[in-house]
């Protein structure tokens, strides 16, 4: 369950852009499948036979996965409704933040 790992425990996650840019933030995924979203309450599983997590919030489903990705704060998602891909990350300040900017830690291992 490399996903469910990945997710549950790191945050707050934000989905979309930066929250500068309209993105946002404040998701945050616990054990026993429950999520807390800036719309509320959602809860998350695990696919069977898959790494792949689904999160319903209110009436949307989105797919996370992590399979092509580098680094453990950043997770493709795809809206389940109209296929919109985003990504969902964890907004965090670089050692050298000066010089990079916003980045994921690359060197995670799980």
């Amino acid at each position: 369950p490399r996903s469910r790992l990945r997710v549950r425990g790191h945050g707050p996650w934000a989905l979309g852009d930066a929250p500068i840019s309209g993105g946002r933030t404040g998701y945050a995924f616990y054990r026993g499948g429950m999520a807390a979203t800036p719309d509320g309450a959602a809860k998350y599983r695990q696919l069977p036979d898959s790494a792949d997590v689904e999160l319903s919030i209110g009436g949307d489903t989105f797919l996370l996965r992590t399979e092509g990705i580098v680094g453990c704060y950043q997770v493709h998602v795809a809206r389940q409704r109209d296929k919109h891909a985003m990504k969902m990350w964890v907004p965090m300040r670089h050692v050298s933040m000066e010089y990079t900017g916003w980045r994921d830690s690359g060197g995670c291992k799980l």
